[in-house]
């Protein structure tokens, strides 16, 4: 099977002896929601960075939908528009003097004519609910709206593949759902997404897979619940278990009968796993 990312043996660094990637492989193969999870400095935006090709690695080789990047610059052109990142800071990514010139950049970049352009501008914000913004200076808008243009700065192109830093740094509990209801449409859609964050809670609720970044290297790759029980792999990243889990596993040292039931991933669900607790017959008495 043809892979959507790949990295093979990937090592980067800034500076003499400064590794922020050592000897890294990973590998997704099927449209999913990734974490890329992992504590502050641990490479995770460097890791974004060297699969969008804006750094090279010095060691090792890196793949995208099958093929290696080509860090030509038609090579680099044509990689942009199948894999779209999104900076943690919108104000690092924004510059338009409105809210519709600064989404119309790439396509007009992109050779597309104006009406074109128009329509697809329009199409865009209209899927993120910002139509209404278009007009806007981009230094009178909230972070969120913020974010949600710098998001449609990089799905105007409609690319396959899209990265985010950090996506709900910043934003309330209103801004943080509304993001991943965002997020969860895009890839109803058929967009992989690959999100970075140090918020186990988050990831385990939004994520299918999570990979978890530890000393530059992949420290736990695989379906999400599967790494959130790795209680040793996510202390050794500084990270902590997510609630639900830590509650979850609690119960199952309680009531090992429940070992082999799902963890519970919504509240909704650990509401029905201690249901299940409170039925089990062995301990009705």
């Amino acid at each position: 099977m043809r892979s959507i990312l790949e990295a093979r043996d990937v090592s980067f660094a800034y500076g003499p002896a400064a590794w922020a990637i050592c000897a890294l492989n990973l590998r997704l193969e099927t449209p999913q929601r990734v974490c890329l999870l992992g504590a502050n400095g641990v490479g995770k935006s460097t890791l974004l960075l060297l699969l969008n090709g804006t750094l090279r690695p010095q060691k090792g080789e890196l793949l995208v939908l099958g093929e290696p990047i080509d860090y030509s610059r038609k090579g680099l052109h044509r990689l942009r528009r199948e894999v779209g990142m999104v900076l943690q800071d919108p104000d690092d990514q924004l510059f338009g003097a409105t809210v519709e010139q600064d989404v119309a950049f790439g396509p007009l970049n992109n050779g597309l004519s104006s009406s074109e352009v128009r329509t697809q501008v329009g199409e865009t914000l209209a899927r993120l609910g910002v139509s209404h913004l278009a007009q806007r200076p981009i230094h009178e808008l909230s972070l969120g709206e913020k974010k949600r243009v710098a998001l449609a700065g990089i799905l105007v192109l409609r690319p396959r593949i899209i990265l985010l830093d950090e996506p709900t740094a910043g934003l309330d509990f209103a801004g943080v759902s509304a993001m991943l209801d965002l997020l969860n449409e895009l890839h109803q859609a058929g967009t992989t997404l690959l999100i970075s964050t140090h918020d186990t809670d988050l990831a385990y609720a939004w994520a299918q897979e999570a990979w978890l970044l530890g000393d530059g290297r992949v420290a736990a790759q695989g379906p999400v619940a599967e790494v959130m029980m790795d209680r040793a792999a996510l202390r050794r990243a500084h990270l902590k278990v997510p609630s639900i889990v830590e509650f979850a596993l609690s119960l199952r040292e309680v009531f090992p009968e429940l070992r082999d039931r799902p963890l519970p991933a919504t509240q909704e669900a650990l509401a029905e796993f201690l249901q299940r607790c409170c039925q089990e017959p062995s301990h009705a008495a």
